[in-house]
């Protein structure tokens, strides 16, 4: 987690060499005498430190407020009855995340209880319910064929 500050410069334009004087990441304009921002080693006027959202360069080292990171670099639960950001612990199967209590079979809905699954068209299922998908899935090949 990047560290941030907030400051005070009370130093006038002119008491520093121009090549010591620091100056503000967004507007490049020199900070004299006024509240300043530091974050990830660069300085910025208060006002200035912004989301850096309507960039949408999520490789670079822009910060961001909580609120777009966690849109930003947060997967979405696969369930889609869910669709929620995932936080904390997450559960990641047939190449989705998911909640652990969102975790279930898709075809009976039952919770796939320490994650054991079969995956039948890449979706989850419990055994019982894997059996009757492959069941249905081999009688409608078979009926097409014939």
């Amino acid at each position: 987690m990047t560290e941030i500050d907030i400051d005070r410069v009370d130093v006038q334009e002119d008491e520093l060499p121009r090549d010591k004087r620091e100056k503000c990441e967004q507007c490049g304009e020199v900070i004299v005498d006024q509240e300043i921002v530091i974050a990830q080693g660069k300085i910025w006027h208060k006002q200035h430190f912004r989301c850096s959202n309507d960039r949408c360069d999520i490789h670079s080292d822009l910060p961001y407020c909580i609120k777009c990171f966690i849109a930003i670099t947060r997967p979405k639960c696969a369930n889609t009855q869910c669709g929620q950001r995932m936080f904390g612990a997450m559960f990641f199967a047939v190449n989705k995340y998911w909640h652990a209590q969102c975790f279930q079979c898709d075809w009976c809905g039952k919770p796939l209880a320490g994650g054991k699954h079969y995956v039948v068209d890449n979706l989850p299922y419990d055994l019982e319910c894997h059996w009757v998908k492959r069941l249905a899935i081999q009688k409608e090949q078979q009926e097409q064929e014939g």
